[in-house]
């Protein structure tokens, strides 16, 4: 069952904070079992990555957890800054390339001990990096690939916000809940929420949102969409109360927003209605809390539809996050 709590946000703004980044990523590498051959692979990884955003962004953020999905299981690092970008990717990613006179063994190092990696990079917009540290899943080859974003609040040490995903057969079913406001009783709120969910995923949207409506009655509201994705036929049967967003980006940017009801669950009465869509191949699948802006767009992103979807999760998170709030973004590609 994928899902996730807030991920772990390392700043990178000097030299000592890439060391403290390289510890925190091999405890969570440990907590994860992964093993010391992995563990190290990561710690290096995560010292590279920390290394480069410093010395050619003049910093960034990482951000770290441990995934468990159908087709990975092990540790996922992101890199994320704001630098000038990087002129020639396929050439940063060869050993011995170095435009600052070091080794140049950094992101060619971190593909090379990487799982999964990936890349964007724009001219002054920054770079985003993905690492994945772990084992690939065979039964897990034919299904979209997922990638998701979860913070918490500034200040706050657990996040009102979750996400959870399921499959069974052909039928894949995601939810994304924000407690309402943020700190411990939203936290507990949305945990609530998953664990509704986990029990009824495979009933139908609809249907979901009316437990987890009677559920959370006698705490904190929140806000919950469900998606149940065919995913032979492509149809989605979406159902939403409250500001979390659904939406279907195109490969040439253009979105299609999913209806969602007005309400909070758990209060008061609500109106759950679902409504159907078709989700293409190429296509990305948004879901997303309030944490993040609404008027967000990938149009003039060339090459980001291609990304593993980690990477568009990130891209999102750093450039449309509002700053004050819980924020989590999931997206799947097909």
């Amino acid at each position: 069952m994928p899902g996730s709590a807030a991920q772990m946000l390392c700043p990178i703004r000097d030299e000592t904070q890439v060391g403290a980044a390289r510890r925190r990523v091999q405890q969570v590498a440990e907590a994860a079992s992964l093993g010391d051959v992995m563990t190290g692979h990561a710690a290096i990884v995560a010292t590279e990555l920390a290394s480069n955003m410093l010395r050619h962004a003049g910093g960034g953020d990482l951000l770290v957890h441990s995934v468990d999905e159908f087709s990975f299981r092990g540790l996922e690092l992101l890199a994320v800054d704001r630098g000038p970008g990087i002129r020639d990717v396929r050439l940063s990613l060869q050993d011995g390339h170095s435009t600052r006179g070091t080794p140049g063994t950094g992101l060619g190092a971190a593909r090379r001990l990487s799982t999964v990696f990936d890349l964007f990079s724009e001219p002054a917009r920054g770079t985003i990096v993905l690492s994945r540290i772990g084992s690939l899943r065979r039964n897990g080859t034919s299904l979209p690939q997922c990638g998701a974003v979860s913070t918490s609040a500034p200040g706050e040490a657990v996040s009102g916000d979750q996400w959870a995903m399921t499959c069974k057969d052909d039928l894949l079913t995601l939810m994304v809940v924000d407690g309402l406001g943020h700190g411990v009783l939203a936290h507990e709120a949305a945990a609530q929420a998953v664990r509704v969910f986990i029990e009824h995923s495979t009933e139908q949207p609809a249907h979901i949102l009316e437990r987890m409506h009677q559920a959370l009655r006698n705490g904190r509201g929140a806000a919950i969409a469900v998606a149940r994705c065919n995913l032979n036929s492509g149809e989605v049967i979406y159902a939403g109360i409250g500001n979390v967003a659904g939406v279907l980006v195109r490969a040439d940017g253009q979105q299609n927003g999913l209806v969602s009801n007005n309400g909070t669950v758990g209060a008061d009465q609500i109106s759950v209605k679902e409504f159907r869509y078709e989700w293409k191949p190429g296509e990305a699948f948004v879901m997303h809390s309030d944490g993040l802006q609404t008027r967000w767009s990938v149009k003039d992103r060339p090459g980001l539809a291609a990304c593993h979807p980690a990477i568009i999760a990130a891209l999102l998170h750093r450039d449309y996050l509002r700053g004050r709030d819980d924020a989590t973004i999931v997206v799947l590609s097909r």
